[in-house]
């Protein structure tokens, strides 16, 4: 058994700085830059003072998300053997596809977070009071047609885009069923209750980075749109 935690990798000051420079100017737009203040409630209306609180909750999900994308970028660029048998992998090459799934699966669960923060915007600053339960976006969704209706267009288009959709089936997997990463059991079964048994197949670190790529430009051009009603 590969002792995972040799292979584990602090990104150089070098790595840092070429990762910022090219993350800053990808994802320019994807901050609200919210210094939240409480004592502004007794200045603004709560609505305002509350919707800065979830903007503000909102870019410490992005920070933390930041720094997830740096270290699955990281164990990437360590080169992935993803033309090899998931089966060969072995030592450092193991370690490090260990690594940067283990990075994926949380970046993919900040990164959906995030969107989710966005309907806690909008419930605050157009205070629609719902409560934080099963359900909560579709509920928010629902109040704010009746009252902006171009605000509804937008976000309810998130959950139909592809980018969102193959990353929440991806979070999903991670969370619920055989990582995508992993090489899955290789067990079918078909029609007439007939078993069929291969060798399994896995998502590539390629496809999984790939689609965080998609779903991190979307998220910044969701929350761009948004911004102008928030």
């Amino acid at each position: 058994m590969v002792n995972i935690s040799n292979y584990e990798h602090i990104p150089s000051e070098k790595e840092r700085v070429a990762f910022y420079d090219w993350y800053e100017k990808k994802y320019e737009n994807l901050c609200f830059d919210i210094v939240y203040s409480p004592f502004d409630t007794f200045n603004r209306p709560v609505n305002e003072v509350e919707a800065d609180y979830w903007k503000s909750e909102y870019d410490w999900k992005i920070l933390n998300l930041t720094n997830n994308y740096l270290y699955m970028w990281s164990y990437y660029e360590k080169g992935i053997p993803d033309s090899e048998s998931y089966a060969e992998l072995r030592g450092e090459k193991f370690a490090f596809h260990y690594w940067f799934s283990y990075h994926a699966e949380s970046l993919l669960h900040r990164i959906i977070g995030a969107f989710d923060l966005l309907h806690q915007i909008i419930n605050a600053k157009y205070e629609l009071k719902i409560e934080n339960e099963f359900g909560f976006n579709g509920k928010v969704r629902n109040e704010i047609r009746k009252i902006n209706p171009q605000l509804y267009q937008l976000i309810k288009k998130v959950h139909k885009d592809p980018r969102f959709i193959t990353g929440v089936d991806l979070r999903n997997n991670f969370t619920h069923n055989n990582a995508p990463s992993n090489l899955s059991s290789g067990i079918t079964r078909e029609l007439k209750g007939i078993i069929a048994i291969g060798k399994g197949s896995y998502t590539s670190s390629e496809s999984i980075k790939n689609a965080i790529v998609d779903l991190m430009d979307y998220l910044t051009k969701t929350k761009k749109q948004l911004e102008v009603y928030l």
